[in-house]
């Protein structure tokens, strides 16, 4: 299940990331322009380790997303808000195996995928939300070859360590309250003990 939902976000995720490196807030936007730039920094890495890797092994793609790009991701608060109700019934330690299983699955699915991504024309959209309250949104617009145009919102907030993606919206669907849907489905099957055993099969 969570190998389904990591697709999912992956496939509104990777063609931004296949060619958007040329983000820049509008002038008039002073104070967006601090969260655009982290954003484009884990693209030019993505796309800059791409571009020299052709064809790298999952495993070693894996390494470098563990390093490089996870850090623009804060899986303890897309965990948090994924589990809901559910956060109710879990110690600090199911939290964290919980973030920990997000974490691993996210990016095990992105090293298996990013191979055959392709790019697309991308529209920037202008950036949304108030940088005084910590809290942006930064949207494009996807032009695959061979299918709609999809809109594809990076929500972004700042903490103590900066500004962190913490959602994707793509036509309107967050990715975390795809997983919360899940999630709760299989909270409501198996319990809270079922449902971790089963993130870690």
């Amino acid at each position: 299940m969570m190998k389904k939902i990591a697709l999912l976000m992956l496939f509104f995720w990777l063609p931004f990331m296949a060619q958007a490196t040329g983000y820049s807030a509008p002038q008039e936007l002073s104070g967006l322009e601090e969260p655009a730039r982290v954003l484009r920094g884990g693209v030019e890495s993505l796309t800059g380790y791409l571009g020299d890797n052709q064809g790298v092994p999952p495993e070693r793609l894996h390494a470098f997303l563990e390093q490089e790009i996870a850090p623009y991701f804060d899986f303890d608060r897309m965990a948090f808000w994924a589990a809901g109700e559910t956060n109710r019934y879990l110690d600090p330690g199911q939290r964290q195996q919980l973030t920990v299983m997000l974490r691993e699955r996210f990016l095990q699915t992105m090293a298996q995928q990013l191979s055959g991504y392709k790019q697309s024309r991308i529209q920037y959209l202008r950036p949304r939300g108030n940088p005084r309250r910590g809290d942006v949104t930064l949207g494009v617009r996807v032009f695959g070859a061979e299918s709609y145009p999809v809109q594809i919102d990076f929500k972004l907030y700042r903490g103590r360590a900066g500004w962190k993606v913490y959602d994707v919206v793509a036509n309107g669907v967050s990715a975390v309250a795809h997983y919360r849907s899940e999630f709760a489905q299989l909270v409501n099957r198996y319990g809270v003990e079922g449902f971790l055993a089963g993130l870690a099969r």
